[in-house]
C-alpha cells in the first residue's frame, strides 16, 4: 500500500510491523515526530494483539459476536458481505443504530434503524471524516435535479469492479440505471468527477480490488465539465442572494438614484 491510512495520501510513510496488518501511515498523522527505530505497531495490530475489537482488522474474531436486534451471526454477516462495502461487527452495528435513534437519523419505513442503515451511517459518516482530514467539504452530488445517494454509489461502483473498470469498460449506464439517475447530457463524465472528489480515496484505501484510474484523458474531461456544472448550479442561487440583499436594503434589484427618477423630478420642478 502506497498511501496513507488515515489521510490518503502519499510521501514519507512508516509500515505496521505486525505480519497480518502492514498498513502504512504518515508519521505525524499517528501522532510520530519521526520515523520509529525498531519494531512498531499500529493502533489496529495493537488492538488485535490486545484482543480488543476493530471491525476491519478481526472480521473472523467478531463473527462469533454478532447480536444485532436478535439476527442470528450467519444472518448478519451476509447482510454485511451482501452490502459489499465494509463490515461492522455486531457491536459497532448496535453503536450505530443507538447513535441515529439518539439524534433521530434513522431512514423513514419500518427498517428506519434496521443493521442496513446503521450501515449506510456508518458508512458516510468515514467518508466525510476521511474528506475533513483531507481538508474537502462533502458537498451532495446531483445528476439533474435528483440528489446521489453516496452509499448506493459506492456499491454500485465496487459491484462493477472498481472506478476503472467502470470507466474502462464503459459501466456508466448500468450504474446510472442501478441509481434511479435521470439520463441527462454528460451524466457519466459528472458522476466520475463526483466519485474522485467524494470516494477515490476512499476505495483507494478500503477496497481490496483497487486498481487505480488507468484513463486520464477521461479524467480531464470529467474535471472541467464537472467544474462548469458546480459555477452553472451555482449561479441561481448568487441571483438570489443580490435579490435578497437588494430587498433587504430597501430597493429593487439592479436600481440606482438615477433609475428613481430624481433628475427628472428636477426638470419638473
Amino acid at each position: 500500500d502506497d498511501f496513507c491510512m488515515v489521510c490518503g495520501d502519499g510521501g514519507t510513510l512508516i509500515v505496521c510491523d505486525y505480519e497480518s496488518c502492514k498498513k502504512v501511515y504518515h508519521p505525524a498523522c499517528v501522532g510520530l515526530d519521526k520515523v520509529p527505530s525498531g519494531t512498531w505497531y499500529c493502533q489496529s495490530a495493537l488492538n488485535l494483539l490486545a484482543r480488543k475489537h476493530h471491525c476491519r482488522s478481526i472480521v473472523a474474531y467478531n463473527a462469533q459476536h454478532l447480536t444485532v436486534e436478535n439476527m442470528s451471526p450467519n444472518n448478519l454477516k451476509k447482510l454485511c458481505e451482501r452490502e459489499e462495502v465494509d463490515f461492522l461487527c455486531g457491536n459497532c452495528l448496535d453503536t450505530e443504530i443507538k447513535h441515529l435513534k439518539a439524534n433521530g437519523n434513522g431512514v423513514g419505513g419500518p427498517h428506519r434503524y434496521s443493521p442496513r442503515t446503521a450501515l449506510q451511517s456508518a458508512f458516510v459518516r468515514r467518508v466525510v471524516n476521511l474528506l475533513k482530514r483531507q481538508g474537502k467539504p462533502l458537498t451532495q452530488p446531483k445528476i439533474g435535479s435528483k440528489s446521489v445517494d453516496l452509499y448506493k454509489f459506492y456499491k454500485e461502483i465496487l459491484k462493477n469492479g472498481g472506478i476503472n473498470n467502470v470507466v474502462m469498460d464503459s459501466r456508466w449506464r448500468r450504474v446510472i440505471s442501478a441509481l434511479g439517475l435521470p439520463t441527462v447530457i454528460n451524466a457519466s463524465e459528472l458522476l466520475l468527477y463526483h466519485y474522485m472528489n467524494c470516494l477515490y480515496t476512499y476505495e483507494r484505501l478500503y477496497f481490496s480490488g483497487f486498481v487505480p484510474l488507468q484513463d486520464k484523458s477521461v479524467l480531464k474531461s470529467a474535471i472541467e465539465i464537472g467544474k462548469s456544472s458546480e459555477v452553472a448550479r451555482r449561479a441561481p442561487a448568487v441571483v438570489n442572494s443580490e435579490i435578497r440583499n437588494s430587498r433587504k436594503r430597501g430597493r429593487p434589484t439592479g436600481s440606482t438614484n438615477k433609475s428613481r427618477g430624481r433628475g427628472n423630478h428636477r426638470l419638473e420642478s
